[in-house]
């Protein structure tokens, strides 16, 4: 198939001459911005902007927020210093002309809208207000010369919505000349102690102006107090939330975040923007290849990763046989990685959890947000079904990759099916101030068919169902409760061997999460959770009457799993801070299924075995379960430096079976039994962290060690499929894995980015009482996942608040292999002569990506807002060779060859839009 990037390029050109043309004219936004201001409001900040620089502001008097603002400014470019002083408003700003701001807020940005507001400016009609930057209001209560000496007098007070008259719960009072403090409980009431004098009382309070109270008190009195409405946006104190878990000052190590904004902004393969590969540009996380589905957390399989959305598990979480993840990007709030430091309310993995919350709808107004891609389009619709009250969110992406199969030359390819969708739905019902429900429902699924060769189809299914209770401003608790199902079917069409092989796991899950905060010292999480998995037969049909496969069924294993945990997060001081926790779980294997009890001795095979048993459905076959500690401790040496260190131990009850580096769909999860016991890992991390005193730069230093018990491996040739025994051919070995990152982020600036180098080793040892059931004579090997060298280079520049670029390079080395090293004759047969496992590697891995946005959302007023995306994966084309395979040249000697899923560079478009 021949791509004509003819027109893309002369389009490219027009867009890159108009972009240099708007650039010659002089505007606001080529400004550097330096100031310092204190405690001042948004509108003596603009007044004093007006003043120093060439640029005017227009916006709502009645709609410009009041609440302090103290920032310092450092000749950092306009539109960044925009985007910081609104941050925590509802108000967005875009340009009029060159040297016009106009502020607005979201819901009224149009064309229309704005000529009014300047045209009342301009006759006059509004004006900049005069107010103070907080309400300030005086109070007496008694006298000063019938003051009390020696003693404390009682302030109390009840702080009220100034509309609704409704109690403020958690509005915070501070005495300045004191530094004492009190918080509001739900009744919005309040009460402090204090000395007969004169006091400033600051109240404050998200998204309303906060008042200075000066109280004269000689006598108890009673403070009447009414906070004014001024949104803010509560998605952005979130975002600011978040940056405490970074860095030097955070408790814990190992946490990796990433916005749904920052999933746009990475080069994508066809312009998809996708949660698992911007993963990949992170330190300690790779994967065996293009075309592989699951990533690997420094040196884990893919199975040892817990994925989730919205606190339920996933099973697969790739589309197109990897190429894609499961996930909407349009409908993620936001992504969390662990691992290092695992909290104890994480469980049963050993390397990672991948925590993806997805969006509560608009509770104000609806909006959308979508893509057109190359090869798949997505939208998310969401706004409130009653406002205030209960919002709605619809999503969907579906691909196109058939109509693009069928353009091509080969008729192979044109015979092929490639497919993919899913769609989420979720309701937000806010109940009240302390209760609020939410409801996701969540489908995926594949369909992919090589001409008639083989095909592959699986589905993802998901129900979740959570309630949140705010007991007090110190107490909250989360219900949750899923249901899961994993379906997956692999399919031979053709021929007297026609078949259709299948399994699937079904998953109920029920956890109680609560959090209790005692004081300013203590943060307690615990809570329980239980987990139930339901296999589906391995199950085999002919497709037709001359197939020479019969029906055969295979039962698999049930399992039960159970746990309870507490941590509390202990801060001494600013400088000393202490998680410690410890969670105990227990498994139990379930029936019905057929045990087989093997000679006492001997190997594990079909001719060594003496007995079997039969359990009934819910029987209790075999169990395991212990204690798994968790802790982790920084020392803090300065505001912006510090050392941490973390322990965990954790147990993985079910695991992935695959014989290959590359899992199939129809891969089986296998739930431990009699004779696959629970692989359990200890992993030791120490990391320093410093900050640059401006946060501009941020800097880490990562060391682990990890040792796994019962790490599965497989003899050689393993029978997998359709096993009823499949103990015979499954081992149980030992593992270390050990390595260090280091890593550097500019975090501020036009040009933004990271670098990081990872250096990890993840080796195997399996020594069996004999020598079927012993691997490379009982000497440490590499593991499958095993890459010693990763680099990464991400970096974006921001030309302008239009134009940016983003870069991304990566490097690791190539992973194991076992390959031929001789053959030899036996009869008429030819036969391979297989090198110990994993001696080999194949060639080192890497790759440029490039991708140029172009984003209208600040200078359009109406219509359809949205970013325009140009992108090259694989800039210089390099065929990153995926696997080894040997066959006889044409002079009949053994050649080894190199198989390349992508070997091109692949240029792609996409365009993401907001109404």
């Amino acid at each position: 198939m021949k791509l004509n990037l003819l027109p893309l390029l002369c389009s490219g050109l027009l867009c890159l001459a108009v972009n240099l043309l708007q650039a010659q004219q002089t505007s606001a936004f080529d400004l550097s911005i330096t100031g310092a201001y204190q405690e001042r409001a948004l509108p003596e900040i603009l007044s004093d902007l007006e003043s120093r620089y060439p640029v005017k502001f227009y916006y709502i008097p009645e709609r410009i927020p009041f609440y302090p603002i103290t920032i310092e400014f450092k000749g950092q470019p306009f539109y960044q210093v925009m985007k910081k002083l609104l941050e925590g408003s509802l108000l967005t700003f875009t340009k009029w002309s060159p040297n016009e701001m106009v502020l607005v807020p979201e819901d009224q940005r149009n064309r229309a809208f704005v000529e009014g507001m300047i045209k009342k400016w301009k006759a006059g009609e509004w004006q900049a207000p005069v107010l103070s930057s907080i309400a300030e209001k005086s109070f007496t209560f008694g006298s000063a010369n019938s003051a009390l000496t020696g003693g404390k007098l009682s302030i109390k007070g009840q702080i009220q919505d100034d509309e609704s008259n409704e109690p403020i719960l958690g509005a915070t009072v501070l005495v300045r000349e004191t530094g004492q403090g009190e918080v509001s409980d739900e009744k919005g009431n309040f009460q402090l102690k204090l000395a007969p004098g004169k006091y400033t009382l600051q109240i404050t309070y998200i998204s309303y102006q906060s008042q200075l109270n000066y109280v004269s008190l000689y006598a108890d009195g009673e403070l009447p107090v009414r906070l004014i409405s001024m949104p803010q946006q509560l998605n952005e104190v979130l975002i600011k939330a978040q940056a405490v878990e970074k860095g030097a000052q955070s408790t814990n190590m190992g946490i990796e975040r990433l916005s749904a904004k920052s999933l746009n902004e990475l080069p994508t393969l066809m312009g998809e923007a996708d949660v698992i590969k911007s993963l990949q540009t992170l330190p300690g996380v790779t994967n065996a290849g293009e075309g592989v589905a699951g990533f690997n957390v420094r040196g884990g399989n893919i199975d040892q990763n817990l994925i989730m959305q919205d606190d339920a598990p996933l099973f697969n979480s790739a589309h197109a046989l990897g190429f894609f993840s499961i996930f909407n990007a349009d409908a993620v709030d936001q992504i969390s990685l662990y691992k290092g430091h695992i909290p104890a309310q994480y469980g049963g993995r050993l390397s990672s959890v991948l925590d993806v919350q997805l969006k509560d709808g608009n509770m104000r107004k609806w909006t959308g947000k979508g893509s057109i891609g190359f090869i798949a389009s997505r939208m998310v619709l969401e706004g409130p079904i009653k406002k205030d009250k209960l919002s709605i969110l619809i999503g969907g992406r579906q691909s196109y990759l058939g109509p693009t199969l069928s353009q091509s030359t080969s008729i192979t390819i044109k015979d092929s099916k490639a497919a993919f969708s899913d769609a989420v739905l979720k309701l937000a019902w806010r109940v009240n101030a302390k209760n609020t429900f939410r409801l996701t429902g969540f489908t995926s699924g594949d369909e992919f068919r090589y001409a008639q060769d083989f095909g592959y189809n699986w589905q993802n299914y998901q129900l979740t169902a959570q309630w949140n209770r705010v007991h007090s401003d110190h107490f909250f608790t989360k219900l949750h409760a899923s249901y899961g199902a994993y379906r997956a079917e692999q399919t031979d069409p053709g021929g007297n061997d026609a078949f259709t092989l299948s399994n699937g796991l079904n998953n109920l899950k029920v956890k109680l999460d609560n959090v209790l905060s005692a004081g300013e010292k203590h943060a307690l999480r615990f809570g329980a959770e239980a987990s139930q998995y339901y296999a589906r037969p391995e199950a085999i049909r002919p497709l037709s009457d001359i197939s020479v496969f019969l029906p055969e069924q295979v039962q698999k294993d049930n399992g039960r799993e159970l746990a309870l945990y507490v941590q509390d997060e202990i801060t001494f001081s600013d400088r000393i801070a202490v998680s410690l926790g410890t969670r105990w779980s227990r498994y139990q294997n379930l029936g019905p299924r057929v045990v087989w009890y093997y000679a006492e001795g001997q190997s594990r095979e079909n001719l060594t075995v003496r007995d079997s048993a039969q359990f009934a459905a819910g029987e209790v076959i075999t169990s395991y379960g212990g204690l798994e500690p968790r802790a982790s401790l920084k020392l803090g040496f300065s505001d912006n430096a510090s050392f941490k260190m973390s322990y965990n131990r954790l147990r993985q009850y079910i695991h992935l079976t695959s014989n290959t580096v590359a899992p199939t769909p129809v891969d089986v999860w296998q739930a431990s039994n009699l004779y696959i016991p629970p692989q359990i890992a200890d992993q030791y991390s120490v990391g320093w962290f410093l900050d640059e005193p401006n946060k501009k730069w941020e800097t880490s230093v990562e060391l682990y060690y990890k040792k796994i018990l019962n790490v599965l491996e497989y003899k050689d040739l393993p029978e997998l499929i359709l096993n009823q025994r499949l103990e015979t051919e499954i081992l149980a070995g030992r593992g270390h894995a050990y390595g260090g990152e280091f890593s550097i982020r500019k975090v501020q600036g036009k040009l933004t980015g990271w670098f990081s180098y990872t250096y990890a080793r993840s080796l195997v040892k399996v020594e069996g009482p004999s020598a079927e059931e012993t691997v490379n004579a009982g000497r440490w090997y590499p593991a499958n996942f095993d890459k010693p060298h990763q680099v990464n280079l991400i970096s974006r520049l921001q030309i302008n608040p239009t134009n940016s670029f983003t870069f991304n390079f990566t490097y690791s080395t190539g992973r194991p292999i076992s390959i031929p090293v001789s053959s030899y004759r036996l009869g008429s047969g030819a036969y391979a002569n297989f090198s110990d496992r994993n001696q080999y590697r194949i060639p080192d891995y890497h790759r440029l990506d490039i991708a140029w946005t172009v984003d209208n959302r600040q200078t359009r007023l109406k219509g359809i807002r949205g970013s325009f995306t140009a992108s090259v994966y694989n800039v210089y084309g390099r065929a990153n060779p995926f696997s080894i395979f040997f066959r006889r040249n044409e002079k009949g000697r053994p050649s080894a060859y190199q198989l390349a899923v992508v070997g091109a560079a692949i240029p792609a478009v996409a365009y993401n839009f907001t109404f």
